[in-house]
Order: C-alpha cells, then sequence, then structure tokens
C-alpha cells in the first residue's frame, strides 16, 4: 500500500477518521519505569564503574552530579545519540536520564567517543535494564483485553527485543498481541519500507518551547509502523499510536498523520505535554485507561 503521508493528514484533519488499528510503546507506556528508578539507577552505577575501571563511589558521585545537571536544565536536556545528535529529552525517562548522565561521566573522565565507548555503554544499560524489569501498570490488563476485543488485536512497537517482551507479556496473558521489537525509536536511518513516502516528510520539525528540532527521519521505526498498516489494512490516518516520550513515540507517527496519545508522568517535559494538547488529533493520560476513554463512543 503506497503512503502519501501529506494527504493523509489533511484528510484526517478535514474529517475525524476513524480508529482501526491501536500501537502501543513498550516501557513506560505498558510498564511503570518510575517504580525500579532507584533500583535500576544503582545497577547502572555499579556497571559503570566496571566499564570506567574506577571506584563505585567516585562514579556514583559524579553520577549524582551528572543527574542534578540534568533536573536543572530538564526542559532543554537532550539524549543524544553516539555521534552528537540529541534524539530525546533527557529527563524522559530513568534509561534515557541514565544515558545522558554516563555520557556526560566519560567526558568527564576523557574517554574518547568511539565505537568502544558505545558498545561498553550499551552492555551498561542492558545489564541494568535487564536486571530491573519494570512492573505492568495496575491497568495494563484490562487495557489490552479491551483494545484486542474491539479492534480484533493490538500492536506493541518498541525498542526492546521482541523476545523479551513477547516473554514478558505471558503474565499478562492476553492473546491478539503483536510485538513489533528493535524498532530503533532513537535512531537516525533512511527507511527500507515505503522510502518514498518517509522522504516526503521532513526531516525535522519543532516544538513550542523547544529550541532544537525534533528529528523525523527514524526509518526503522518508520518501517516497524509500514509493517502495522500492512498487516492491519490501515492507513496512518487509521492508527492511533500511545507513547511516553512524544519525540521518540509520537513525533513521528503524527507528521504521518496519524492519532496521538502521550502518557505522561511528573517528569514529562511541558513542551511534550503542550504538543500533545495541541494536535489535532492528541490526547493524554496519566494512566493507561485513557486510552479507552478516548476510543468511548461520544
Amino acid at each position: 500500500m503506497k503512503q502519501d503521508y501529506e494527504n493523509v493528514a489533511m484528510r484526517a484533519l478535514s474529517a475525524a477518521a476513524p480508529i482501526r488499528a491501536v500501537v502501543l510503546d513498550f516501557d513506560g507506556t505498558l510498564t511503570d519505569v518510575e517504580a525500579i528508578r532507584d533500583a535500576y539507577f544503582a545497577t547502572f552505577v555499579r556497571e559503570l564503574a566496571a566499564f570506567l575501571e574506577k571506584p563505585v563511589a567516585t562514579v556514583e558521585e559524579r553520577f549524582v552530579r551528572a543527574i542534578g545537571h540534568i533536573e536543572v536544565a530538564r526542559e532543554c536536556a537532550a539524549w543524544c545519540s553516539a555521534d552528537g545528535v540529541p534524539m530525546a529529552s533527557a529527563s524522559a525517562d530513568p534509561f534515557l536520564e541514565s544515558g545522558a548522565a554516563a555520557q556526560e561521566i566519560c567526558d568527564g573522565f576523557a574517554i574518547p567517543a568511539g565505537e568502544a565507548r558505545r558498545v561498553g555503554l550499551s552492555l551498561v544499560f542492558r545489564r541494568a535494564f535487564d536486571a530491573h524489569p519494570a512492573p505492568f501498570r495496575r491497568d495494563a490488563h484490562e487495557v489490552l483485553t479491551a483494545l484486542v476485543a474491539s479492534h480484533g488485536a493490538v500492536d506493541i512497537v518498541s525498542n526492546s527485543d521482541p523476545s523479551t517482551i513477547s516473554a514478558r507479556l505471558l503474565s499478562v496473558d492476553v492473546p491478539g498481541v503483536r510485538v513489533h521489537g528493535d524498532a530503533r525509536k532513537i535512531a537516525l536511518a533512511d527507511a527500507t519500507l515505503e522510502p518514498a513516502a518517509l522522504d516526503a516528510l521532513p526531516s525535522s520539525t519543532t516544538l513550542e518551547g523547544l529550541a532544537r528540532p525534533i528529528h523525523l527521519r527514524r526509518g526503522a521505526y518508520h518501517d516497524a509502523l509500514v509493517r502495522v498498516m500492512r498487516t492491519t489494512g490501515a492507513t496512518a490516518s487509521e492508527l492511533l499510536i500511545a507513547g511516553d516520550v512524544f519525540e521518540l513515540d509520537l513525533a513521528l507517527p503524527s507528521a504521518m498523520g496519524a492519532a496521538i496519545h502521550l502518557l505522561t508522568r511528573t517528569r514529562t517535559p511541558r513542551y511534550e505535554r503542550a504538543a500533545a494538547a495541541e494536535h489535532p488529533r492528541g490526547g493524554q493520560s496519566e494512566d493507561l485507561s485513557g486510552i479507552l476513554r478516548r476510543l468511548a463512543p461520544s
């Protein structure tokens, strides 16, 4: 199905498009990442100290200082890719926050940027992440069950490993949930599926209250969404995408013409809340059940 996002978006604005498919992020959207924040940070610091071959107490002191810098600059601090491109708010969740802090610490120890540092920090993150699986939100089972009942299935598109997500979903036990992992929402890349459609979008966009641009050319994420559209038969305007980080989960779908829903928490930047509130097909809520409320017949 060839996509024309500009025309799709215009049609969506002129008439409320039906929602034929619901796409959810996983970490932070279906799970409560704040519940494991302190334990995850503690393990992350120990793993980072081992990678840097520095005393844990020294790394912990620098980590606390770096987290403080992010908190002070919460509305503008950015998590950057290995090549220095800002890709997300550094304060959006514990994983992005720890990653940004680790970059500051590595710079402080004069660890050269490059493949060794990238691989080492990726391993630090993976070990801490795997050690502390975030619990599901209290309403996750209810919401997944309702979405499968109303739409026949629900799709999860996540950066995480698909086998890990599938294993974790066994505890929720809701048939009809499809998993698309390794979406690499944090990476700039060309699309391999429907590349002309992504090429037709602007490479970046801006949000009021944020000085830097938000990059849209996230080709692997685009590919995952195209797979969802091919599986469901839905167009971009017939998708509802829900996520907890606007820049990673919702900016690209928004440009494609999809409806969006932001799951908020205390650390959600004001500019992300404003972007969801001002979006013509946007919504937001602190709980996952907010998705059901917006889909309920009026």
